[in-house]
């Protein structure tokens, strides 16, 4: 007999919670349809970590999850991910990977290139593959004070997925004239560009005569490395080299292929000395490290997207 609504029914309901995991693959087989709310181009911080996985696609998505994968440790604190619907949207037709980054392991120590080389050397020896080629080459060429102090940002980033087409063979300038367009006629292709990004084109065009003059300066150059360094655009648009090499690591340790392994990027960071570092030819011995003066170019040297959702500058 069916039973009414005064009838209580026998059986508790099953409740089932999906992983997200699962839950990515629900939505990407048509199963289940993901709602995400009407976003105005201002309106970040959303999204679950699931949501934002299935938006961009689990192949682009590095969570905590994977940073647990690789490293070893998931972050304690995870902040929001301060990207639109549109701006993921687009990164995932440009093929860029959303990336969470943290400032410290999981015993809070600081993520310095000198505690992933502690972290993955042991891990990675049953693969032969090294780490920083060499530590002891990367204080040569870099300094003691960037392989020991400097950390990555926290937050989540979009990072291209290699260095952009024909940002080689040109110098910091050109690269960064480059970045600009980019982000002009791709990134933003058709909808508005976040205001920060129009206060750091203007601070650099505003800048950009008087940095050219002192890095054509012998006695002067470094002063405009460690300028160019500090701009705005260069902290919106380079990763630093620590940010650069956490990203190498996590996309080796997922893939298990070296990426960049014949080329470099060239970062936000300073070397001791003055220079400004690149950062790539990742290959079996591990990731090489070198620097080099505003002007200089070279068919080996590029420049790479990486996005900070929100920095702090």
């Amino acid at each position: 007999m069916p039973h009414s609504k005064d009838t209580p029914l026998t059986q508790e309901p099953r409740i089932y919670s999906p992983s997200e995991d699962e839950l990515a693959h629900l939505v990407r087989s048509g199963r289940i349809v993901a709602k995400y709310p009407k976003q105005s181009p201002e309106r970040r911080g959303t999204f679950s970590l699931s949501e934002a996985r299935a938006l961009i696609s689990p192949e682009l998505f590095r969570g905590p999850e994977e940073v647990e994968r690789v490293f070893g440790f998931q972050p304690v604190d995870i902040p929001p991910i301060n990207f639109t619907r549109e701006e993921l949207e687009r990164a995932k037709e440009r093929g860029e990977c959303l990336v969470l980054r943290s400032s410290k392991d999981g015993e809070g120590k600081p993520l310095t290139p000198a505690r992933m080389q502690e972290i993955l050397e042991p891990k990675w020896a049953s693969d032969t593959q090294g780490v920083l080629r060499t530590e002891e080459g990367w204080r040569s060429a870099i300094g003691t004070e960037l392989v020991d102090k400097e950390v990555v940002r926290d937050g989540w980033a979009l990072i291209s997925p290699d260095l952009l087409p024909n940002s080689t063979s040109k110098n910091y300038f050109d690269q960064t004239e480059l970045l600009i367009t980019e982000l002009k006629a791709e990134v933003y292709k058709g909808s508005p560009m976040p205001s920060q990004y129009g206060v750091a084109i203007t601070e650099y065009e505003s800048q950009k005569a008087d940095l050219l003059a002192l890095s054509a300066d012998n006695t002067k150059w470094q002063e405009a490395s460690k300028r160019l360094s500090e701009l705005k655009i260069t902290q919106l648009l380079r990763p630093s080299a620590t940010e650069d090499l956490y990203d190498l690591f996590m996309k080796f340790g997922i893939t298990k292929v070296c990426p960049r392994s014949d080329k470099y990027n060239w970062t936000s960071s300073l070397s001791r000395g003055g220079y400004l570092v690149y950062v790539g030819l990742f290959v079996a011995s591990g990731v090489h490290g070198d620097r080099w003066r505003p002007l200089n170019a070279n068919g080996r040297v590029g420049a790479s997207f990486s996005r900070l959702a929100s920095p702090k500058l």
